[in-house]
């Protein structure tokens, strides 16, 4: 029986959660933007043809 009410709460309460939220993310609710990511540079090509040191 406990088991039961616990599953029963948690789906009304995520019922809820997804009635209560909108589309928009989060960043977008605060207007704030999102930095481009930087380019990261080339790695340094390995010395040999073995991947093994």
């Amino acid at each position: 029986m406990l088991a039961a009410t616990f599953i029963a709460t948690s789906v009304t309460l995520t019922i809820l959660a997804v009635s209560g939220s909108s589309t928009a993310s989060v960043i977008d609710q605060f207007g704030g933007t999102v930095p481009a990511p930087a380019e990261a540079p080339a790695p340094a090509s390995p010395l040999g043809n073995d991947l093994l040191p």
